[in-house]
């Protein structure tokens, strides 16, 4: 009980040291009390995997103002989402078997530390019948999809709820802790699911390093890696990436796109100008035309722009992923 009383205590702390500075970024907000870096970790995995239950109720991975309305309207919006459905069509098209999966040549590299990405492409493979359980081991091996920073040890589908999930903790927590209350037994069995639950969340928590700088210079053989892949591929999409300078930095994003043969396609959703010049800075740009006040280029290319850099390709598009891939980048 003195365990639970000081856990609650740090999530108040936390929960009121948020509200007051209202940081931008949480990785460097972690980084100033050592006392709450373990709970706030905890914390974090629990939201992923609460939105990778939600997601698997649901059906696709959708943004969580959607998962407040299932109206048929937001049911529409929500397959708009599913931009993975392109990757999965690209992967399948021409395949006559599982061989045919293996010479794909893509990796994916990502700071997420969800499994999302993964595990619905997956989902989605192993329902076409020309995939053999073998060829789809070995296309999710070894190098396949690289989490820079970690990822959640723990899947979604390994957790064992006991008749509790992440979505309704709370609501059965209260009622539950109330009958344990007036029965005077502590220990009652009904709290097991529960601490389950938490356990499941703390123990996820372990594989991410989501804290700003002191654990995100820990992976740099996971970067080297992502680096040499980058250096030697032909057709590069950066998605929903907000080019942070550190990261940028970490993965030596400059020199590692520096293949005069490369074609790059970046998304930038509603032209932020912010992204606009650290691309130029990046990858040395012409700054008018990745300029929002440049519109000639947009009218002819619509939402993509193109520029060239030392003779690579870089495509932009000012749509959402899922707008990028219908309208704008060659996939």
């Amino acid at each position: 009980m003195k365990s639970w009383m000081a856990a609650s205590e740090k999530c108040r702390r936390i929960c009121e040291n948020i509200d007051t500075q209202q940081p931008l970024v949480i990785d460097y907000f972690l980084d100033q009390d050592v006392d709450l870096q373990k709970m706030i970790k905890m914390l974090i995995a629990w939201v992923l995997l609460r939105r990778e239950e939600d997601g698997e109720k649901i059906g696709v991975n959708i943004n969580g103002n959607r998962i407040r309305d299932r109206s048929k309207e937001e049911d529409t919006a929500s397959k708009k989402d599913n931009w993975i459905r392109f990757i999965v069509s690209t992967l399948s098209s021409g395949c006559k078997n599982g061989k045919d999966l293996l010479n794909n040549k893509v990796n994916f590299i990502t700071f997420n530390y969800d499994l999302t990405l993964e595990s619905n492409i997956k989902k989605s493979l192993s329902t076409n019948p020309r995939f053999d359980g073998g060829s789809l081991e070995d296309f999710f091996s070894q190098d396949r999809f690289l989490h820079l920073y970690g990822k959640l040890s723990l899947e979604r589908g390994a957790i064992e709820s006991h008749n509790v999930s992440f979505a309704d903790f709370f609501t059965k927590w209260e009622r539950t802790i109330s009958r344990v209350r007036k029965s005077g037994n502590v220990l009652a069995p009904q709290l097991d699911g529960f601490i389950s639950l938490i356990d499941d969340a703390l123990s996820a928590s372990a594989g991410i390093q989501t804290i700003e700088p002191l654990e995100k210079d820990e992976n740099s053989h996971v970067f080297d890696t992502a680096a040499k892949i980058i250096q030697h591929a032909g057709v590069i999409y950066i998605l929903g990436f907000g080019f942070d300078k550190n990261n940028t930095t970490r993965l030596t994003l400059a020199s590692a796109t520096s293949n005069p043969n490369q074609t790059i396609m970046f998304t930038n959703y509603n032209d932020s100008n912010k992204i606009n010049k650290k691309v130029m800075e990046l990858f040395g740009a012409n700054v008018d035309l990745l300029s929002p006040n440049y519109m000639h280029w947009r009218e002819i290319k619509i939402n993509a722009l193109q520029v060239v850099k030392s003779g690579a390709t870089i495509e932009k598009s000012i749509r959402d992923v899922y707008g990028a891939f219908e309208y704008d980048f060659d996939i």
